[in-house]
């Protein structure tokens, strides 16, 4: 009876030690589970954030195709990107730029003041889809006068050296669509940036105005 008892007694504790790593296994199964839903919805996040500042850049066209544009308008002043005036000018000249390849000195001057003024919000992801979408018609002009292109010029030796990413990669990109030789003094200090999307469109830039 002895023996069956002390028998007894170590199945009974290596049962409850057997429970007690699989509690503790279960614990630590929920709290990977738990920590991978968190960094999921993180990167769901993220994710959303920058196919929202594409969806809305001039590097691909909204999805306003079946809506009138005083409704496309309304949309983006409710978003806080830019007021209904200046969204409506600014298709009316996208499409301008589109078809002529050119800019009025007036509008040139326009679209350079939008850069320069926040819009509806002063939140960080609508004013760079606004600012995204007044540098994409300066890149889009194929056509500048040689005062317009000068113009252009200094105006992104200025957003260049801005410590803000989206100012720096559009910049670049305006300078690579100018293809001034100049423009590489201000895109040199910019292949070390902390950045691995600036350094590279940099390096990018810098190659395209070489190769002329």
């Amino acid at each position: 009876m002895c023996k069956q008892t002390v028998l007894l007694q170590l199945l009974v504790e290596r049962s409850s030690s057997v429970k007690l790593e699989g509690v503790a296994l279960i614990v630590k199964s929920k709290i990977l589970l738990i920590t991978f839903a968190a960094l999921c919805v993180v990167l769901g996040l993220l994710l959303l954030q920058s196919n929202h500042v594409l969806l809305h850049s001039r590097q691909r066209p909204l999805d306003f195709s079946e809506k009138p544009l005083s409704e496309q308008a309304k949309e983006l002043e409710v978003e806080g990107v830019m007021y209904k005036s200046e969204y409506i000018k600014e298709e009316q000249l996208w499409k301008s730029i589109q078809e002529s390849g050119t800019i009025s000195d007036a509008d040139l001057a326009w679209v350079i003041h939008m850069l320069e003024i926040p819009g509806p919000k002063k939140d960080t992801l609508p004013r760079e889809i606004r600012r995204g979408r007044f540098f994409g018609l300066l890149k889009e002009v194929k056509n500048y006068t040689p005062s317009q292109k000068e113009v252009v010029f200094q105006t992104m030796t200025t957003y260049v050296t801005n410590s803000n990413r989206i100012d720096k990669l559009w910049s670049v990109a305006v300078f690579r669509h100018l293809k001034d030789t100049r423009a590489i003094a201000f895109i040199t200090p910019l292949l070390n940036d902390s950045d691995p999307a600036v350094r590279r469109e940099s390096a990018r830039t810098v190659k395209v105005i070489n190769s002329q």
